[in-house]
């Protein structure tokens, strides 16, 4: 993970990319703030009326964002939550602002206390819809050299951000992607999608390190909206113990500030329990298990994950130490939408 201080702001205006269906890359900006709480980047040039901004971040993972805006009034969403890094050690997000005020524009994200490292990102686009312009979002953590997100759909002709903060090395763009900014050895990157169809954002770092990479679509002007149906999961945990044994399930969201408890069920004497919770935020989720008196239970345990999976997660249990055993899986904003 880096560390930084002092505050450094880098300015970079880059060509356009090629139009299609209207969407076209403007300009971006970035700013390197160290151990600064509020953390600044402005545009070079004046923002059109009825344009994209899209900011990423990047901060150490004991703050949290108070606050994303600009010097135009723009109201700032954020696309999915903020992703840690494996680790625990890093947070990043996506912003974005639709419709745009004019004017010279400055974006400032502030943080709820001092960190070891913040930067961000900002980026302009026009021909997005005004209305309804975010069509997807998918994100993941690993290590390796390869960066990317999960598959998601997207509708033909929208524009494909991706932004993969990473803790050493130097990222590179995936097949079909124009690199935009690299400010502190990060990368964000964007292409415009072809049919609709399945997508995500790739990477290539030089370093095997920890790394998050996050993908945000946004819908051409005309293009349909997609709808948050919710991912419903019902399913059955079986343990394989041979034995009667009681205990709990529980569900939980993790989230940068505090993990959230989506759902808790009671194993039964058979070792089974069945479960049913619809999610309707993408983001990692994680079961953990305990056995009534709150220890580990010790054997493997499947649960069918109808849509998230190509099969089952496979849940190794054991007794070497005193820490509860949990197993996680990633929801991509592909899983919670239908495309109309």
């Amino acid at each position: 993970m880096k560390t930084l201080f002092g505050c450094l702001v880098l300015l970079v205006l880059l060509a356009a990319l090629p139009a299609k269906a209207g969407v076209s890359y403007l300009q971006s900006s970035s700013a390197r703030c160290g151990t600064a709480t509020s953390c600044s980047s402005a545009f070079k040039n004046a923002v059109v009326a009825g344009d994209l901004i899209v900011v990423a971040g990047t901060w150490d993972s004991s703050r949290a964002v108070i606050s994303v805006s600009d010097t135009q009034g723009n109201t700032y969403h954020p696309a999915g939550s903020a992703i840690a890094i494996v680790g625990g050690l890093q947070n990043a997000q996506i912003w974005y602002a639709a419709n745009t005020h004019a004017g010279a524009t400055s974006v400032t994200v502030v943080l709820s206390g001092a960190p070891l490292f913040n930067d961000i990102y900002i980026h302009e686009y026009s021909g997005v819809d005004p209305t309804n312009p975010l069509d997807a979002v998918s994100a993941y953590t690993g290590n390796g050299t390869s960066l990317a997100t999960p598959d998601a759909m997207v509708s033909t002709d929208a524009l494909i951000f991706g932004f993969g903060p990473v803790e050493n090395g130097i990222p590179s763009p995936g097949s079909g992607f124009s690199a935009r900014q690299t400010t502190d050895d990060n990368l964000t990157e964007d292409k415009i999608a072809g049919d609709a169809g399945l997508y995500s954002a790739t990477m290539l770092n030089s370093l095997p390190v920890n790394w998050v990479c996050i993908m945000a679509a946004f819908n051409a002007a005309g293009a349909p909206a997609a709808a948050n149906q919710g991912v419903s999961l019902n399913g059955k945990f079986t343990w394989n113990t041979g034995s009667a044994v009681t205990g709990t399930v529980s569900l939980y969201q993790e989230m940068p500030t505090g993990d959230v408890k989506l759902g808790q069920w009671q194993l039964a004497n058979n070792g089974s329990v069945n479960f049913s919770v619809t999610l309707q935020d993408w983001g990692v989720y994680r079961f953990e298990l305990r056995n009534q008196s709150g220890a580990l239970i010790r054997e493997s345990a499947l649960v069918a994950l109808p849509g998230l999976t190509s099969g089952q997660l496979q849940l190794v249990l054991n007794q070497s130490n005193n820490s509860v055993k949990s197993a996680k899986f990633a929801v991509a904003m592909a899983d919670l939408v239908t495309q109309q």
